[in-house]
């Protein structure tokens, strides 16, 4: 007998000596490992597979190709279809060996091939394999890569000659040497991509809970269907291998997912990087350290001009290379692939790797794209060219949001070398002030402020040190110079930089807000229209309108201004995720907005989100907003040691930063909450406590600041308690007369519902109505409901005894008060005279005031009844005051009498 086993490799044989040498394997079509695994596209896709001419399965190594196609083999077998199976791995290395192949599988298959010799004429066999037939054959052709190019030559002409006489499936990793584009126009072609094979999230948790019958913890699980991204080959060798080393897990799964990695790399190395020629291995290995791969990047990174040819090769050969969509020309390597590259390319030559890194990063800065520049520049680990990358591209990185990762960068550069780099020092500076770190900030700028004095000829490191200079200030609440700095270094600017520029106009609109400046409203709404219209300013955006919002709160345009907070917040969200210490500025100012038009809920929900973030970004009016908005929800809710306890806090960062306006707003809110829990000694002591001595009534000045106005609110709620009308009154009246003549519309309420309290308890209760009246006019356009909820028992009395009976006209005024009242639990309707009044007198009489009526009746007096209460005897009279008024009498006696009659006391 003839050397048949060497004929066979010549492609030489007799027709039966070929039958005899053939690998068995290479005509036989594997075991169904994952048959009891059902996926949906494989089961959708029968149906076209069955009426193509050739279906392609393309993908990298363990995609699972291989039991994709034999599912579908099976099923078209099952059906009655001739299926032959053709194994190029086993044995099939020219033409001659795969026509035997195909020659024994299909007779294996019932088909009259016999006739056929592996020596005849190709165009013998197309026209043989051609020939209709009830039953067309299936014909599968796996890893096609392996294949010899005359064997795609064959199967091209056989393709086009046999039409739909057959259906091929062909497997592979490489993209197929055939042209396919006839075939894919006319409709006869399956097309099957690493895309459609990779597992989902649920299909790959369905795999391990399927293979797996040991328990895993939810958390490992997470981690493996994160690394390995739907590759199959990869769960099922993670889960192999875990079944074999544990019985459960109990550490941490980052150390425990490091034991199933090494298996994984094995494969890698075996299955891909080993087949691969050095050049390959070599571009391979080391453009892992691009997360993006383009011809550009790996020519900068390679420092070769070729690059872009051995990146096609790359994705042509099929090394775990996937296209990014959208984009021509662009690819990603599975990211476990490439953590694994990256690894070898680490511990081939550490050194060559940080070199790559800082081409890398060249290039990147090169094409603006800064963020993933200052990426490579950080694992260069060389501290001069990460701080000359900064400094040169800081301004851009602040400009595009990333403010937050030029600190995370730069935190491990020495001083000695930070020092020299003014762009990199005036970029830290911002960020310490917006965490209000500001002795540091002072000695980032002050360094900064000495290498611009050497270089004069520097406009733009001299504008953007002025521009920090007065974000300081502002931080400092140096409102003039903010004031003044400000309007000139905008008007020097022009719409040369829009992010300065949009920063400079927040920062003059509080300014101006908090001195009162609001005679140019008109000129300030339009240079904030045109900040926010400047190409490039969307980030700023952010920022611009949470600081214009409060400046549009306090001249009462309360829908205008949530308008900008809730566009603020949503893009905030959108561009930095939820949580974010970015999104947290607007938040903190809407959920003030929100709470001041009685929306609490969802106020309460920003406050508990974007609370802890405050630091990170805001300064004094985001803080301000945050900590006192959510002290005022504590205290509505009745939780007044936790309203303490909030307003306490921020008073430590108030001390720390020595930021006296958000003191004096602070003490002022808490001196307001404690009046109102009848604790007048406490509210003295916090005044004191605050560092506010007002030795004199503590009247607007020539210039007055907002802070003026906390301390004289805070001031006049005492000496109401303390009865101390007259002085009060006057000093309200100085102030309301001020606001009304600069058009803060939120203090103009806020004096009025002083002055109605002083007429209270004066007696004068017509008087009150007229400027509860006022107040109620200047808060309606605005909507702030919650301002007279948190005005107390003597507003919401007033309110019911005007509202009590008879009709409510149908104007602004009349239901927006109507909404109050609804807001505080009361809903009065019209009903007889004498029962109407009744109830109204039940309804207005609070629990305190039902507390001391019960003890008048008792025949206490007023200092005992102050004792057992823990009340001053002013407070008491206070009470009296409004018990009477309520029950429409004047002397203790009818008081107990009409409180008898309507069953309020025994």
């Amino acid at each position: 007998m003839p050397d048949t086993s060497s004929a066979l490799m010549k492609g030489g044989t007799a027709h039966g000596e070929a039958k005899v040498n053939l690998i068995p394997t290479a005509i036989v079509a594997p075991r169904l490992r994952m048959g009891q695994y059902p996926r949906q596209m494989i089961e959708a896709l029968a149906g076209r597979v069955d009426q193509s001419r050739l279906t392609v399965l393309c993908a990298p190594a363990g995609y699972g190709k291989t039991s994709v196609a034999l599912q579908w083999f099976n099923r078209l077998v099952e059906e009655g279809r001739p299926g032959l199976w053709i194994a190029s791995r086993a044995g099939i290395r020219n033409l001659s060996s795969f026509l035997i192949a195909l020659q024994q599988a299909g007779g294996k298959a019932g088909l009259p091939w016999g006739a056929l010799d592996p020596a005849d004429d190709i165009d013998v066999w197309i026209s043989h394999l051609s020939a209709h037939s009830e039953s067309r054959p299936l014909i599968v052709v796996d890893d096609a890569q392996l294949l010899p190019g005359d064997v795609f030559d064959f199967l091209e002409r056989y393709l086009s000659g046999a039409r739909d006489a057959i259906t091929m499936i062909i497997c592979s990793r490489e993209t197929l040497p055939i042209p396919l584009a006839r075939m894919r126009a006319a409709g006869s072609l399956v097309e099957i991509s690493t895309d459609r094979l990779r597992f989902s999230t649920e299909e790959s948790r369905d795999l391990i809970s399927m293979l797996l019958e040991l328990p895993i913890e939810r958390a490992f699980v997470a981690k493996i269907i994160d690394q390995i991204d739907g590759w199959v080959s990869g769960l099922i060798l993670t889960i192999e291998k875990f079944k074999l080393i544990s019985s459960g897990l109990n550490s941490d799964c980052d150390q425990e997912l490091h034991l199933y990695i090494d298996i994984l790399s094995r494969y890698f190395q075996e299955e891909v990087l080993n087949l691969l020629p050095d050049a390959m291995q070599d571009f391979v290995v080391t453009t892992s350290i691009l997360d993006e791969l383009t011809p550009l990047a790996c020519s900068a990174v390679l420092d070769i001009d070729n690059a872009g040819i051995l990146l096609e090769e790359a994705v042509r050969l099929g090394l775990f290379i996937e296209r990014i969509e959208g984009r021509r020309s662009a690819y990603r390597y599975h990211p476990l692939f490439r953590s694994l590259m990256l690894e070898t390319a680490v511990d081939r030559s550490p050194k060559q790797v940080r070199e790559c890194h800082r081409r890398a990063s060249l290039y990147y800065s090169s094409i603006r794209e800064e963020y993933k520049s200052i990426e490579h520049a950080s694992k260069t680990n060389d501290a001069e060219f990460l701080a000359d990358q900064l400094d040169s591209m800081a301004n851009k990185l602040i400009y595009d949001g990333y403010l937050y990762y030029i600190e995370d960068n730069s935190s491990d550069i020495p001083w000695e070398v930070m020092k020299s780099r003014p762009m990199l020092l005036l970029a830290l500076a911002w960020r310490w002030i917006r965490r209000l770190s500001l002795t540091q900030s002072e000695r980032l700028i002050a360094c900064a402020a000495e290498i611009a004095a050497e270089r004069p000829e520097d406009f733009n490191l001299s504008y953007v040190l002025r521009h920090r200079q007065i974000l300081l200030q502002a931080a400092y609440d140096n409102l003039n110079y903010v004031e003044a700095e400000g309007e000139k270094l905008l008007l020097e600017l022009g719409d040369e930089s829009p992010y300065l520029s949009c920063t400079l106009v927040g920062q003059l609109m509080a300014a101006r807000r908090e001195l009162y400046h609001f005679r140019d409203i008109v000129k300030l709404e339009a240079e904030t229209r045109r900040a926010l219209n400047r190409p490039g300013s969307e980030f700023a955006a952010i920022t611009l309108k949470a600081t214009v919002a409060p400046t549009l709160m306090a001249l009462g345009k309360g829908s205008l201004a949530r308008g900008l907070l809730e566009e603020s917040f949503e893009y905030a969200e959108r561009r930095c995720g939820r949580d974010s210490s970015v999104a947290a500025i607007p938040a903190l100012m809407f959920a003030e907005a929100l709470y001041e038009v009685g929306e609490l809920k969802r106020a309460e929900s920003l406050i508990d989100e974007y609370l802890p973030a405050a630091r990170q970004w805001g300064m004094v009016d985001e803080i301000a907003a945050g900590f006192i908005t959510s002290a005022k929800l504590s205290f509505a809710e009745g939780n007044v040691k936790k309203a303490m306890s909030t307003l306490e806090e921020a008073h430590l960062i108030s001390v720390e930063c020595r930021l006296d306006r958000l003191r004096a707003t602070l003490v002022s809110e808490q001196v307001r909450m404690l009046v109102q829990n009848g604790q007048l000694g406490a509210a003295q002591a916090a005044l004191a406590a605050g560092d506010i001595i007002v030795d004199h009534p503590p009247y607007p000045t020539l210039a007055p600041t907002r802070k003026n106005e906390h301390v004289a609110i805070a001031w006049l709620r005492i000496e109401i308690q303390s009865y101390n009308l007259a002085k009060a009154k006057k000093v309200a009246l100085r102030w309301l007369e001020f606001v009304k003549r600069s058009a803060a519309k939120r203090s103009i309420v806020i004096f009025q519902l002083l002055l109605t309290e002083i007429a209270i308890l004066e007696g004068d209760r017509v008087r009150g109505r007229r400027a509860l009246r006022d107040a109620l006019e200047a808060a309606e356009p605005a909507g702030w409901v919650q301002i007279f909820l948190d005005a107390g028992d003597g507003i919401k009395a007033l309110l019911m005894e005007a509202y009590a009976s008879g009709p409510v006209a149908q104007t602004p005024v009349d239901e927006f008060t109507m909404r109050i009242l609804a807001a505080s639990g009361v809903n009065p309707t019209v009903g007889p005279a004498d029962e109407m009044e009744d109830a109204c007198l039940l309804a207005q009489l609070g629990d305190r005031e039902a507390q001391i009526l019960t003890m008048i009746s008792g025949g206490l007096r007023n200092r005992e009844i102050g004792d057992r209460l823990g009340l001053t005897e002013g407070t008491v009279k206070w009470y009296m005051q409004q018990i009477f008024d309520k029950l429409g009498v004047r002397r203790r006696s009818q008081a107990v009498q009409r409180a008898r009659v309507l069953g309020l006391v025994a």
